[in-house]
């Protein structure tokens, strides 16, 4: 027999909340991370984009979380990207909706002051990326000492992205008696140093996908001979091939994807919308929400989707550029059903051992470098397909 939630022992609220979501049976990140968890112990859990890890943390620490009129978080949450400090405040205050603990979000790029304001006036748990986080504890604004559990999640994206400065400077400022729990896609060098430098005897929960992920994509790869070819290869797909619905396409560069984006623009007016980073953020969430709404039929961008959004029953996704490495990108909720379509890849690249024709291999403008991820561009994460019918974050 399969364990369900209520398996875990938790309490009512969080078993509604559940039972709301649709979801009945936890992952296996999820059993095997809740026990030490709720016992207090270090953990560290080594867990694939897709996993269920946010509720892996999120279940046993609202389990744990008593009601407090206390102003100042007791519980701290890492997170590399703006993009993933708004869904991990999403799925926690899904998962806590029957309760009255209080949770919010910070990071840059948005007015500090509406954000002291919000902490200020008093929170449970508090998620943010680093560089956030040290502006308001520098301000005083964010009282440290009070942290109980501190939760690093993607660790090994934070420290590729550059972090590990900023992470040591909050580490050093928080209380010695606290919990500690990271979450990585993967093990590296500069995650074991965070490791033995600031853990005590951590637990180690280490899991791997359900689902073989070929088994959900359908990749074509086209010889192209330059970048303009390109161009016009996709705009022929995306007026041909109907069955290309919502599609998520990526380029090299920020230059690249809004090249791309002009020439679509000019085929398929208000079709598609451009996501990178210079785009402002309120920018960036209103195009991913009118891209799962269904009002636009597409997204452009760089590596910035590559970690930190749920992108739901994505038809299609297209690769303009030679894909070197991995892309990882974050599965839909719920997975392709029975009859559903499976994702197709499709990558433009230049044939073996020639040259672009003209020298025209891609627009040369910086990449979104601050939202790369180690495995770089090229493929796509499937859903994982459970016995219980959802895919859980």
């Amino acid at each position: 027999m399969k364990p369900t939630f209520a398996d875990l022992k938790l309490n009512t609220p969080l078993l509604d909340a559940l039972y709301d979501l649709g979801l009945t049976e936890p992952t296996p990140i999820q059993m095997e991370a809740f026990s030490p968890i709720l016992s207090g112990r270090d953990v560290l859990g080594i867990a694939q984009t897709g996993t269920g890890k946010t509720f892996a943390y999120l279940m046993p620490i609202l389990r744990n979380l008593k009601f407090s009129k206390q102003k100042n978080p007791r519980v701290l949450i890492i997170v590399p990207t703006r993009e993933l400090v708004v869904q991990v405040v999403s799925e926690a205050q899904k998962l806590s909706k029957y309760t009255n603990i209080r949770i919010g979000g910070v990071y840059g790029g948005t007015n500090i002051n509406t954000q002291k304001q919000v902490v200020a006036e008093g929170l449970d748990i508090l998620v943010g990326t680093p560089g956030r986080i040290m502006d308001l504890s520098l301000t005083r604004v964010l009282i440290m000492s009070s942290i109980r559990q501190l939760v690093i999640d993607e660790v090994d994206e934070m420290l590729n992205l550059g972090f590990r400065a900023q992470l040591t400077t909050i580490f050093d400022s928080l209380p010695r008696r606290r919990q500690n729990l990271m979450f990585s896609a993967t093990m590296t060098d500069e995650v074991d140093v965070v490791i033995d430098t600031f853990f005590n005897l951590p637990i180690t929960i280490e899991v791997t996908r359900v689902g073989t992920p070929l088994d959900q994509i359908h990749q074509t790869a086209y010889p192209v001979a330059n970048f303009f070819t390109k161009l016009n290869l996709l705009e022929h797909l995306l007026a041909t091939d109907k069955s290309m619905q919502k599609v998520l396409i990526f380029g090299a560069t920020k230059r690249m994807a809004d090249r791309i984006h002009e020439r679509l623009e000019a085929r398929f007016p208000g079709k598609f919308s451009p996501v990178h980073s210079n785009k402002s953020q309120n920018y960036r969430l209103f195009a991913v929400h009118k891209f799962q709404t269904g009002e636009v039929r597409g997204l452009v961008t760089t590596d910035l989707l590559a970690r930190g959004l749920d992108v739901t029953d994505v038809t299609h996704v297209i690769n303009v550029d030679t894909p070197h490495r991995t892309r990882v990108l974050h599965s839909p909720h719920r997975p392709n059903g029975p009859g559903r379509r499976r994702r197709l890849l499709h990558h433009l690249h230049y044939p073996r051992g020639k040259t672009p024709a003209g020298g025209h291999r891609s627009p040369d403008e910086q990449t979104d470098s601050h939202a790369a991820v180690p495995g770089g561009r090229g493929s796509v994460r499937t859903p994982d397909h459970r016995g219980a019918g959802y895919h859980q974050r």
